[in-house]
């Protein structure tokens, strides 16, 4: 069963730590289709539960929590524990993360400040009663988990991915009925600028009404901090706002006042695009038609260096004869494929191979995996040979390869 788990559920699994729950007496409501969760439910740790596809006489006075699942789901053995550990310490309402899609290859992290109308959630007995009764005696799953969310007081989110859909995430699964929504996209959610920054944005967002969703590939270590921005208060969300205006206020000052006597970032913004620079014999050219492709980094500190140090602009001839490839923000763009089409370049890593004056610039480690690269797509005999080396800005000297076949 271990390794039918998703890599996160087996991640957490190893450190969570087992809480003696038995004497807490669960119901497990489940009126549709149940035969995963019926096979899932035989390896729980806490054993006092049942599993009913009714309501009436099965309440009786010592259950003390129901679990509602509108659909069929999966279950690690520590769920109805980490369950029943909530009622007993308060919550009338708790939810949990998941994953989705058929490896649980998707995970879905919730806030304890937004808990969307999951598909399935622990009620406690007492908001179950008030809840029965507001439903006029229908006992439909489904209502009864819209009006346990809208009736709840002491909802709480369980950190852990208890559960797993062999399906996609939709739209249901992570905003409610109604409301206002806010996407929120991150190419990455690092500890680097672009995460950081969208983390300021939540509690703004929040503070306005909205419910906000994070889309991003892995955590990788800002994840935190979008949870805990999403679930400050609305006092404190405010004041964390004002606080990290004030930081980046000082930071700012003490950029400015670090760089006031040499070309550094701040001048940079200022001075660029003021004049073109004179690089004709920044690198060796065999004629209008030669084409170097960089990899991304390496030329991003090339032109520190030597364009944006000095406040200036590359010329038009060094955008044509340079390119970044791979790059995400331009390959797709209609004026790069208008470039590559007029230096004919449409397929330019192919094109190291077939097209006479195309050059590759990147690090030495990097170069047997891009020659591994050529002999899968292209021709197995494909090699790189290096011709002469680029100083670039932080590397030093960088290698410039020709591909060849042998």
């Amino acid at each position: 069963m271990y390794t039918s788990y998703s890599n996160l559920q087996r991640k957490q699994l190893s450190k969570q730590v087992y809480t003696d729950t038995q004497s807490t007496y669960l119901l497990v409501y489940a009126p549709g289709r149940h035969k995963a969760l019926e096979t899932a439910l035989q390896n729980q740790l806490h054993r006092k539960f049942r599993l009913v596809t009714a309501l009436e006489g099965e309440l009786t006075p010592d259950v003390a929590g129901v679990l509602l699942v509108s659909e069929d789901v999966e279950c690690i053995p520590t769920a109805l524990t980490y369950f029943a550990a909530a009622l007993r310490e308060g919550a009338d309402l708790a939810v949990c993360d998941a994953s989705f899609g058929f490896d649980g290859s998707t995970a879905l992290y919730l806030s304890t400040r937004h808990l969307p109308g999951s598909s399935c959630a622990m009620v406690s007995r007492a908001l179950l009663d008030k809840v029965r009764a507001a439903a006029r005696g229908r006992d439909s799953v489904t209502e009864l988990l819209r009006l346990s969310h809208a009736m709840a007081q002491h909802g709480c989110c369980i950190p852990q991915a208890l559960l797993h859909f062999r399906r996609e995430l939709c739209a249901e699964d992570v905003f409610s009925a109604k409301g206002r929504r806010a996407l929120i996209l991150s190419h990455e959610l690092t500890m680097t600028g672009a995460p950081i920054v969208l983390t300021s944005a939540v509690p703004v967002l929040r503070s306005m009404g909205f419910e906000v969703v994070v889309l991003g590939p892995a955590d990788d270590g800002s994840l935190p901090l979008f949870l805990d921005a999403a679930s400050a208060p609305r006092a404190v969300r405010i004041r964390f706002w004002k606080a990290a205006c004030l930081l980046s206020a000082c930071c700012l000052c003490l950029l400015l006042v670090k760089n006031r006597h040499n070309y550094h970032v701040t001048q940079l913004a200022i001075h660029a695009g003021t004049a073109a620079a004179d690089d004709t014999a920044l690198l060796p050219a065999d004629g209008p038609d030669t084409v170097y492709l960089w990899d991304s980094m390496s030329m991003a500190l090339y032109m520190t260096e030597h364009y944006m140090m000095e406040g200036k602009l590359p010329s038009t001839a060094f955008v044509r004869q340079n390119l970044a490839w791979g790059e995400w923000n331009t390959s797709g763009q209609p004026f790069y494929q208008v470039l590559l089409a007029d230096l004919d370049l449409e397929n330019p890593m192919q094109c190291l191979l077939t097209r006479p004056h195309t050059y590759l610039v990147v690090k030495s480690e990097f170069a047997p995996h891009l020659q591994t690269w050529l002999q899968e797509h292209y021709t197995p005999t494909a090699t790189l040979q290096q011709t002469t080396t680029v100083n670039v800005y932080a590397y030093g000297d960088t290698p410039i390869w020709q591909a060849v076949e042998e």
